[in-house]
């Protein structure tokens, strides 16, 4: 089995010709205490911090929080804003007040793409023809990332973007014929549901939104491989861990990133233990943040990997939400038949289908699945395309 190659990817910045466990918690430290002591020069928010004498200090640090990154976005700055390449913004609550802001050099914005283009060599090979349906707006937005991380491995990106319509999206399929494809999970398995054998995808990467395992099994049918999970956000600098061809788990960035599991009381877990994901950003040079808490459930697999890699892996569940998360909904809403997409908004649930002859049916089955909601099925439109534009959220 092809061992991962993001050990490859660690070496070239260690620069010795093998790596262990030593070799990567070397290069974290010499990293974070770079980040403290920029952090000093410049007076920002992390200047009251000293270095640290090893890694187990880490969890002696207070956590950044989402809260942090809004109210003190100019402190947590450590260039100029001429060198800042990129600005990502978010608003945490609604659409109205101050948003969460990332910024990114374009040394952040490289290293991403070197990132990207080390999980994508697991599965996009030169000559391949690889569908993007990420936001590709510009070259250094997520698609526009993605499709230079594709074009460095010998492959053509096709940039759908997002907010196509169904009839777009396999119209574009129809004239490119992409066997590789790179987005949402929900999206690629309308489409495999849409066009059935006429789909020419083989080999896929999603990433944007958790991958229930029921939608994972349900892709898996269509595909030549196993699917190839990706988690990222925008403060990981939108690339943090992918999945290898042993498809046990995903491999960490462990150049740029410190990784934690820690409980609600903020207390560090053992690997194999859930918890929420916590990340120090050490190798980013714009806007690196440390003990940063995610919001996100994940745990770190305890055992090797059997690709041979020696980084360690993650496994996420998805947000800390409360109640029932959308995906928590997937297997009940998709084993109905002819159910090509569905989404939650309050107390409206919208549910598309293939044909109409499947809505009585999914109606009825529908209403037991979601007691009290309003429940609209119709057959997908010419205008219709997929549901949700980013994260499955109950809205």
């Amino acid at each position: 089995m092809k061992k991962a190659a993001i050990d490859k990817l660690i070496m070239n910045d260690t620069g010795s010709p093998s790596l262990s466990r030593r070799d990567i918690e070397t290069l974290q430290l010499r990293l974070l205490n770079m980040q403290i002591e920029r952090a000093h020069a410049r007076g920002g928010f992390y200047r009251g911090l000293s270095p640290l004498a090893s890694l187990e200090e880490l969890k002696l640090l207070p956590f950044t929080t989402a809260k942090d990154l809004t109210d003190n976005y100019s402190s947590l700055l450590l260039v100029p804003p001429e060198d800042i390449a990129r600005v990502r913004t978010e608003f945490t609550s609604g659409t109205t007040g101050t948003p969460k802001k990332v910024a990114y050099s374009m040394y952040d914005c490289d290293r991403t793409a070197e990132f990207f283009a080390c999980g994508m060599s697991e599965f996009i090979f030169s000559g391949d023809t690889t569908l993007i349906c990420m936001p590709t707006s510009d070259a250094l937005s997520l698609g526009g990332l993605i499709s230079m991380a594709v074009e460095n491995l010998g492959a053509v990106p096709v940039k759908a973007g997002v907010g196509r319509t169904f009839c777009e999206l396999t119209q574009i399929i129809r004239d490119t014929r992409p066997n590789t494809y790179v987005g949402m999970p929900t999206p690629l398995l309308s489409l495999f549901r849409l066009m059935g054998k006429e789909c020419t995808i083989e080999r896929a990467l999603t990433s944007g939104d958790t991958t229930s395992q029921f939608l994972q099994r349900e892709c898996e049918k269509y595909l030549r491989e196993p699917l190839f999970p990706h988690y990222g956000l925008r403060e990981s600098g939108l690339g943090m861990a992918y999945t290898c061809a042993a498809h046990e788990g995903m491999h960490i960035r462990e150049n740029d990133i410190i990784t934690e599991i820690v409980s609600p009381a903020g207390v560090p877990l053992p690997d194999g233990e859930w918890g929420e994901i916590v990340i120090t950003t050490a190798g980013l040079e714009a806007m690196p943040l440390i003990r940063y808490k995610t919001g996100d459930i994940g745990r770190i697999l305890p055992s090797p990997c059997p690709c041979g890699s020696v980084t360690r892996r993650l496994e996420v569940r998805g947000r800390i939400t409360p109640g029932s998360a959308v995906w928590d909904y997937d297997e009940a809403v998709f084993s109905l038949p002819g159910t090509i997409d569905f989404k939650l908004s309050g107390n409206d649930v919208i549910i598309l289908t293939s044909s109409c002859s499947f809505i009585p049916d999914i109606q009825q089955a529908a209403e037991k699945i979601f007691p009290g909601k309003n429940v609209n099925v119709r057959t997908v439109t010419e205008q219709d395309g997929p549901l949700y534009m980013g994260k499955r959220t109950i809205s």
